[in-house]
């Protein structure tokens, strides 16, 4: 594809979109969800449960559930089990996206909402500026506006696969109380891996790095000769993890 080619499918978009070319994100997105919404399509009017505009004071907030995705979490989420991701860097803005799925009767993952926001004008990056504050904000904006079910019940989930994020815990377990929090297996082994890499850098080299590892190894080997059974059981665990290290 030549240049001008590009150039072209940029301009027949806007056209068709009714997008200028030229604008900045931050006032196509005001545009379209703001008080006086003019969207391109009338899907997007009824697809967001919460927006805030950047502003000096306040950050970029949006809550994206579309009529099908609250349908589903009306069926499939309110007391059952959801998955919940945050990512960031997914565009070249400063913002965080967060992922919210359920499990329909095919175990297959569908989105309930993505929860959108920037982080603060000083701040170098988002993931070092966000805390449980706005994710508990942003729950609760989604909480309310996925509404009640036909009986009246607000949707309420009872089980959560998080990572070992402290903020989406702690969210998570004021909007919805009582909820069952599962750490996903990945983000264990990931957090576990991270620390022994970190700790194994502290460990000297050369003849010293030996020393220890000698001296870890017949402290383990005499543990293993107590009668205790707790002893003798961390006794075997340390000499197995040892022996990764041969």
């Amino acid at each position: 594809m030549a240049v001008y080619d590009s150039t072209s499918l940029y301009r027949s978009l806007s056209h068709e979109t009714g997008i200028p070319q030229c604008s900045k994100p931050k006032n196509n997105l005001h545009q379209w969800f703001g008080p006086h919404a003019a969207p391109p399509t009338p899907e997007i009017t009824t697809s967001y449960l919460h927006y805030q505009p950047e502003t000096e004071a306040n950050c970029f907030e949006l809550v994206i559930s579309t009529p099908e995705m609250r349908r589903a979490a009306c069926k499939y989420a309110h007391k059952g089990h959801i998955f919940m991701d945050l990512t960031f860097g997914f565009c070249a803005a400063h913002c965080l996206l967060a992922i919210i799925l359920t499990l329909n009767e095919h175990c297959e993952g569908i989105p309930i909402a993505f929860l959108i926001f920037t982080a603060t004008k000083d701040a170098n990056t988002v993931y070092t500026d966000y805390g449980t504050a706005i994710i508990l904000e942003l729950l609760k904006k989604m909480k309310e506006g996925l509404g009640q079910n036909k009986v009246g019940e607000f949707i309420h989930f009872f089980v959560a696969t998080i990572d070992m994020d402290p903020h989406e815990n702690k969210a998570l377990t004021t909007n919805h109380p009582g909820i069952f929090i599962l750490i996903c297996i990945f983000h264990v082994w990931q957090a576990w891996r991270n620390e022994l890499t970190h700790f194994l850098c502290q460990v000297p080299k050369g003849d010293m790095h030996q020393t220890l590892y000698n001296s870890e190894v017949t402290y383990f080997a005499t543990l293993a000769q107590s009668h205790d059974p707790i002893e003798k059981k961390q006794a075997s665990r340390a000499q197995s993890f040892l022996a990764y290290f041969t």
